[in-house]
């Protein structure tokens, strides 16, 4: 937007926070956390910059304590035997930065509890 006061003509704001991109992110889901989405994929916007934390979050708000209860542990960090992955990449660290330029709209986040053996 630019600005035009008469001082200072042609000058453009800095987009705020609200108006920061977003991105589409597909999210899909396996074994029983599918039973708590009612569907085995999503697709969430984010802002862009958004990190595994934030869609997390915004998951856990959507669907509520049994989608807490099956991918989140007490301190809010992922359960030890559900696994993420970032396309074909397992996600280790919740601070990792999912949507960063036009190429995020293409990620595809998988949700999967981690198998049994026997």
């Amino acid at each position: 937007m630019t600005v035009d006061n008469g001082h200072n003509q042609g000058l453009v704001e800095p987009a705020p926070e609200s108006r920061r991109k977003a991105v589409t992110i597909q999210v899909r889901f396996y074994g029983v956390i599918r039973d708590v989405i009612g569907g085995t994929s999503v697709e969430v916007q984010l802002a862009e910059h958004s990190t595994t934390r934030d869609l997390l979050a915004v998951l856990h708000e959507k669907y509520g304590q049994g989608f807490a209860d099956r991918v989140l542990d007490e301190k809010g960090d992922v359960r030890s035997y559900v696994r993420l992955f970032l396309n074909d990449d397992q996600l280790n660290d919740l601070d990792t930065i999912l949507a960063e330029n036009d190429s995020a709209a293409k990620m595809v986040i998988y949700v999967m509890p981690g198998s049994a053996g026997g």
